[in-house]
């Protein structure tokens, strides 16, 4: 068996929702390689943002061709050991400075990595990207291009 597909029904909560049906086109990602932290994601990646899993540091790889929250623009090694929060975030800040520039429509935003990332990686990584979609909540420890 290589899926598994169900619908459950609960009782007594209120009035019943009709089931959700497909993935526009028809399609199901797999989410051991469509869910990836924002550190795993590439440039040209177009993501969501909610993955439903109570963890903002996750987003979904979606095909560019539907609809998505936003898109890697770019990424960048930052060198050296975790040089604090506020040492990271600048470094990202010069890093995605033209990041915006680069012709991906949306609004130009960056992330950086956690200390943990920092350590497990050996550097960090600064990841600008771009948000697409006004009600999109992107990952948390990032910034606009304004900020």
């Amino acid at each position: 068996m290589n899926g598994l597909r169900a619908e459950l029904a609960l009782s007594g909560f209120g009035a019943p929702e009709p089931p959700l049906g497909t993935v526009p086109g028809g399609r199901v990602l797999a989410g051991a390689s469509a869910v990836v932290t924002i550190y795993g994601a590439r440039p040209g990646d177009c993501l969501d943002f909610n993955t439903g899993m109570r963890h903002r540091r996750l987003v979904v790889r979606v095909p560019c061709a539907g609809p998505h929250d936003g898109e890697i623009v770019e990424q960048h090694s930052l060198p050296g050991a975790f040089p604090g929060t506020e040492e990271a975030a600048e470094r990202a800040r010069r890093a995605c400075a033209a990041a915006g520039e680069r012709g991906t429509d949306g609004t130009p935003w960056r992330t950086w990595s956690t200390e943990e990332e920092w350590t497990e990686h050996g550097e960090g990584r600064a990841t600008c990207y771009t948000v697409s979609r006004a009600a999109a909540t992107p990952p948390v420890r990032t910034a606009s291009a304004s900020s």
